[in-house]
């Protein structure tokens, strides 16, 4: 019996200190929103530098900066309607998404300029001329690659919109 009631104290007790540990400290719940913009921060500007040599590695960072600050927005959400944007910062914004569009159009017309060359590949290619089916699949790809480019750049300037809010944000919320 002694031996039985010393071991449910002893599960009780280890549930207790995980429950502390998990327990948000004040400091800790302060810090987490800090934390996490740097990571969102870090990842944006990992895009960045990769947008022009590596685009797929810089989209793969542009999504992972996306999903942190979509965390903040979550974690942050009571804040964020009461934020307002200084004028610079309002004017910068809207700076950030008239690049962004212009180059997701940007992004757009090399997409479709790079389908129809892939489309005329084809149809050579039935006709017989592989080599010239052969370099028009090449300037394709070299058009495919300049609309992922210019599509992460423009998903690059919206998140420097996010960036631009919480970083505001959390300098007034310290």
């Amino acid at each position: 019996m002694r031996h039985c009631l010393s071991g449910r104290l002893a599960a009780i007790l280890c549930c207790l200190i995980v429950v502390v540990l998990a327990w948000p400290s004040p400091a800790r719940s302060q810090d987490a929103p800090h934390a996490v913009l740097a990571k969102a921060v870090a990842a944006l500007q990992r895009a960045e530098k990769l947008v022009a040599d590596e685009p797929e590695e810089a989209l793969a960072a542009a999504k992972e900066s996306r999903l942190l600050f979509g965390e903040l927005q979550k974690t942050l959400a009571g804040q964020l309607a009461d934020k307002h944007l200084t004028e610079a910062q309002a004017e910068q914004e809207k700076l950030n998404l008239k690049l962004a569009d212009d180059l997701f159009k940007k992004g757009e017309l090399f997409h479709k300029a790079a389908q129809e060359k892939l489309d005329r590949s084809k149809a050579l290619r039935s006709q017989g001329e592989e080599a010239a089916a052969q370099n028009l699949e090449g300037v394709a790809q070299i058009e495919a690659r300049l609309a992922l480019q210019n599509y992460v750049r423009s998903e690059i300037f919206g998140l420097k919109n996010q960036q631009l809010v919480f970083d505001s944000l959390l300098k007034t919320a310290k």
